[in-house]
């Protein structure tokens, strides 16, 4: 099952990510310094991971996050 991290278009992390695809390690770094607004911490990637912008926010495949739950997120929003 693929997961993922759901971020809002302006969050500073999403202009990181705009530049393309990362490695699983770059996209770690970038993440762990963004901890405090993120409130996340990713541990285990995969070695690429694609980021795909859809409806204005930016999927991140992550092992922490369900994506049922974002979906339902997304569907508040409409």
């Amino acid at each position: 099952m693929v997961l993922y991290i759901l971020l809002k278009r302006r969050h500073r992390l999403c202009n990181l990510l705009r530049q393309g695809p990362k490695k699983a390690s770059e996209l770690k770094e970038i993440v762990n310094k963004s901890q405090p607004t993120l409130n996340i911490r990713l541990n285990k990637m995969a070695d690429d991971v694609l980021v795909v912008k859809q409806k204005g926010y930016w999927l991140i495949p992550s092992p922490r996050l369900k994506i049922l739950k974002l979906i339902e997120e997304l569907e508040k929003e409409k």
